[in-house]
This record gives structure tokens, sequence and C-alpha cells, in this order.
């Protein structure tokens, strides 16, 4: 025994089509939502460090990824501008010192390659982006509330 049902779906396709138009617009603020709970969470990180001349927070962004994103994906990147704060890979990864280092007359600190150290000194890490990635959970529920809401969920 066999059933058949035949059925519009006419409506059904117009709803779906409603909703995908409502979600490709609803996904770029939401990921932004989602992006602002990881860049105030690096922003905080790198306040809590010492500052000497504020470079590296100033240099803190978050930027929308065109070449990233696409149909129903957005994507954000936050990190720091290494050309305003080079020295930002050496706090968060920590690094090696070789060299005699001393604060100039202009307040900045200065390497001396020639003078040597006898024994090269491990400077620990300081990271202030990884640690943000613990916020990643927040972050997701943000955007999805965002996202919701937008789609008149919530």
């Amino acid at each position: 025994m066999s059933v058949t049902i035949t059925a519009d779906l006419a409506g059904l396709d117009r709803i779906i089509d409603y909703l995908a138009t409502d979600v490709d617009a609803a996904v770029r603020p939401a990921a932004y939502v989602g992006a602002q709970v990881l860049y105030r969470a690096v922003q905080r990180n790198v306040a809590g460090l010492h500052t000497v001349t504020g470079n590296l927070r100033r240099s803190i962004y978050c930027a929308y990824s065109r070449d990233n994103s696409g149909k129903g994906r957005a994507t954000y990147h936050i990190s720091w501008n290494h050309r305003k704060a080079p020295h930002g890979h050496l706090l968060e990864n920590g690094h090696w010192m070789r060299y005699r280092v001393y604060r100039g007359k202009d307040g900045h600190l200065h390497t001396d390659k020639s003078q040597p150290l006898a024994t090269p000194v491990w400077v620990p890490a300081h990271p202030f982006v990884r640690p943000a990635q613990a916020r990643f959970a927040e972050a997701t529920a943000a955007a999805e509330a965002e996202l919701l809401s937008r789609l008149g969920v919530l």
C-alpha cells in the first residue's frame, strides 16, 4: 500500500527565501557583536600589562575581512598592528634577550648590540591575544543572540 500526498510548497519556498535574505543581512552585525567581546578582552589584557608608550594599546584593532567572508559568513580579525607595535610578538610569545637593554633619554628601551650578554636571558611571555580565546563561548553566545534578535526570534 502506498500513500501519495500532493502539496503546494510555493509558500514554504517564499518563507525560506525570506529567511535566507534576513540571515544574510544579519550575519555581519551578529559576527561584529561576537568580535567585540573578543576585542574588549584583548584590550583589557593589554591594559593589564606594564605600559611604557601605549603603542600596543593604540595598535589593537578589530577589522572586517572581506577576503574571509562571504554569503552567510562574516569574519573579523582581532590583533595588533605590527607596524605600530612591533614588540607585540615579543610580549605575546616571550623571547630570548641576547644583548644589553637600556632606557634612552627618550624614555624608550633600546638594545645595544655591541654589548652581548654573557648568558642569554629568557623573557617570559605576557600574552594578551591568546587569553582572549577563553571568551569564545561568550562571543558565540553574543553573536547568536544578536542573530536571533535580528531575525525576530527573540
